[in-house]
């Protein structure tokens, strides 16, 4: 049996030749796994599958893109929402997962860190536990602990943390706007009213009917939310979430989901 050491992180090379894999789609979709589960890339796109690929010192892919878009349909890779052509990104899917590690228990190749989905699953959800500690609210803390619990290995439910973890960024970016008072509907209304010169707000009501996507904008111009970087790394997240959202078979990588937490955590959650 082969293991990588402890202290040092397995090469791209080693592991895919440990692997065994004679097909040179199975090599790329090892190389995938490689940017998710070791380097712990959030997604991957051509660039960086062809460096590990370079890397690795493997025979010339002849159409790495036309490869990765087949594995796509092998339902091996999610395509990342709002993705395409050259800038397209992926993640693993749990099915892509699978075939590596069924692999690597045929071969007896094991890695230093866990790589089994559950392990994965649990380890980030403690992880994310010590980030919601910095959520001052007691009620919106307590919500997104119910988020992060459906990451747990029993539960496996990535999705449905997804939207609760953005329907509690909604309600606290709407909470800040309430917080302000007349002041800040009127406010609000002010650049409401540049989208739409009928509409207007002046209860939290009212921001029910609010667009996320608008919900951000006027947040951003209102300093709720501190500056436009922000403000349009949180806009990628609305179209992650959105993605999730209805019953397809796009399931997302679970770190794309960390990261999705650690922002919404960082940038809306935690600020005061």
């Amino acid at each position: 049996m082969s293991a990588a050491s402890a202290t040092k992180r397995i090469s791209i090379g080693e592991f895919i030749r440990q692997l065994e894999f004679t097909k040179g789609q199975d090599k790329i979709l090892a190389a995938c796994y490689y940017a998710e589960f070791l380097l712990k890339q959030p997604d991957f796109g051509i660039a960086e599958v062809q460096a590990l690929l370079d890397e690795a010192k493997l025979p010339s892919i002849g159409n790495l893109p036309r490869d990765l878009k087949t594995l796509a349909g092998k339902k091996y890779l999610n395509i990342v929402k709002g993705t395409s052509n050259s800038r397209v990104r992926y993640t693993l899917t749990t099915v892509g997962a699978d075939v590596i590690n069924e692999q690597m228990q045929s071969v007896g190749l094991t890695i230093s860190k866990p790589t089994e989905r559950t392990e994965l699953l649990k380890d980030i959800a403690e992880s994310l536990h010590g980030l919601i500690q910095k959520i001052p609210d007691k009620d919106e803390r307590e919500y997104i602990e119910e988020a992060v619990s459906c990451l747990s290995p029993m539960n496996n439910a990535s999705r449905a943390a997804i939207i609760m973890g953005w329907t509690g960024t909604v309600y606290n970016l709407r909470r800040k706007v309430d917080n302000q008072g007349p002041s800040g509907y009127a406010a609000f209304t002010v650049y409401l009213k540049r989208i739409n010169p009928k509409r207007s707000a002046s209860t939290f009501n009212d921001l029910e009917d609010v667009k996320d996507v608008e919900l951000l904008d006027i947040c951003e111009k209102m300093d709720i939310i501190k500056g436009k970087s922000v403000k349009d790394q949180l806009a990628q997240w609305l179209t992650f979430r959105n993605g999730v959202g209805h019953p397809t078979n796009v399931k997302p990588g679970i770190y794309k989901v960390k990261a999705f937490f650690e922002d919404i955590i960082q940038y809306v959650l935690a600020e005061t």
